[in-house]
């Protein structure tokens, strides 16, 4: 049996040596193989790889041949070959026992079975260090670095449309709208999520470029729509559409109709809310380690 991981780096020399270590350490007794791929740095990200492809045998380091962190993505999956694919950012970490952890309740579980795990933040900034989430008990994230799956799946996720920016929502909506999947949570902290300036989702930033970034992200929405729409059952087509017209109303600045607005879960209305408003998006800012994390 082997496993996956894939690994998209974009100026992450400071950090992928900490990555690529925190794998080396972990414990298993089937195959690891590593796919890196370097998305156009500037810094010193590529020499680091090379060397790092020399230093450890289950490293195998590409260029990106379309810059995009979902490009880096297909191309890292286009050259797996495992059975189980996990993804792990250039700048994250595996603390010690995760990998065996999170696949190992995979191996009996059928092809449409998921693992998700917790993440614990680690950053400069103490407002943001040290958050385990999501904060319910027994419950794993449904994000990008926090869940494995077969190869099976992946056949149904990849290639990602590279019109996305990024991998998670496209990701968890094959999950939570395709029928048949099952989510087996692994309530342990699989992850170490490394908060910086330079992450993908940038979060010290003001209003305009949040809301910017927040638009982008939920362009997911209809994309998958329109691209699984005869696999998807009715109520799944409808859920989607509403998600669709909130993220209308949320970049509008609609305070009002978002929180009238009917068929969504609180939650979505919630965080549509916290990014609807320069204001309400300050305070969120101010409060997130008590505003976030009570979702998967």
């Amino acid at each position: 049996m082997k496993v996956s991981i894939l690994m998209p780096a974009f100026n992450e020399e400071k950090f992928i040596d900490d990555a690529i270590k925190s794998i080396a350490k972990q414990i298993v007794d089937y195959e690891i193989e590593l796919i890196c791929v370097d998305d156009f740095s500037s810094d010193g990200t590529w020499v680091k790889l090379v060397a790092l492809e020399k230093e450890y045998s289950f490293v195998r380091a590409f260029r990106n041949v379309e810059k995009g962190k979902c490009s880096a993505f297909n191309l890292a999956f286009e050259h797996s070959t495992g059975d189980y694919v996990m993804l792990l950012a250039g700048d994250d970490m595996l603390p010690e026992g995760a990998l065996k952890a999170r696949v190992e309740p995979l191996l009996d579980a059928g092809p449409y079975a998921i693992t998700a795990c917790k993440y614990r933040t680690t950053s400069t900034d103490s407002r943001l260090d040290g958050m385990v989430m999501p904060k319910l008990k027994g419950t794993g994230a449904l994000s990008g670095g926090t869940i494995v799956f077969s190869r099976e799946f992946a056949l149904k996720v990849f290639p990602i449309p590279s019109c996305l920016v990024s991998e998670d929502m496209w990701i968890k909506c094959h999950i939570e709208y395709l029928d048949g999947m099952r989510v087996i949570d692994v309530p342990v902290v699989g992850l170490i999520y490394r908060l910086h300036e330079n992450n993908s989702l940038r979060r010290d930033v003001g209003f305009a470029v949040k809301s910017e970034d927040i638009r982008r992200r939920s362009m997911v929405y209809s994309v998958f729509l329109e691209s699984k729409r005869a696999a998807l059952s009715q109520n799944c087509i409808e859920k989607l559409s509403r998600l669709a017209a909130l993220e209308t109303l949320r970049a509008s600045g609609s305070r009002l109709s978002i929180l009238l607005f009917k068929g969504v879960p609180l939650i979505d209305k919630l965080r549509a809310l916290a990014y609807s408003h320069a204001v309400c998006y300050w305070l969120h800012s101010r409060l997130i380690r008590f505003s976030t994390g009570f979702a998967r």
